[in-house]
């Protein structure tokens, strides 16, 4: 295991006697990661996947059930965005590789 500390990431030997209970007082700003990515993960839905799966491997799969359950739950999301015009050609641009997930998009892989 590896706990990242600011923008330090410490391996299992740092890490001997941090064993702070979730919420602790001395351990905000801690972050445990389960494993760290082979490589930075370039994307939201990068590191969505490696978090769920371990590998950045399945973004395109992640980026798809987002979408998804994002149309499927349109009511939920649409007025963020304004018109339903508007919610839709966001949602065809998010469906594409090249598209950053945003704040919205963290919201829907979250609760989903």
């Amino acid at each position: 295991m590896h706990v990242a500390v600011g923008l330090r990431l410490l391996t299992d030997e740092a890490c001997r006697g941090i064993t702070c209970p979730p919420h602790h007082e001395a351990c905000r700003g801690i972050t445990r990661i389960s494993q760290p990515p082979a490589r930075p993960p370039t994307s939201q839905f990068r590191s969505i996947s490696n978090e769920l799966y371990g590998t950045p491997d399945y973004h395109a799969a992640v980026r798809q059930q987002v979408v998804k359950s994002m149309q499927q739950h349109a009511e939920e999301y649409a007025p963020f965005l304004g018109s339903p015009a508007e919610f839709l050609e966001y949602l065809e641009a998010m469906q594409q590789d090249c598209t950053w997930g945003d704040e919205l998009t963290l919201v829907g892989a979250a609760l989903r």
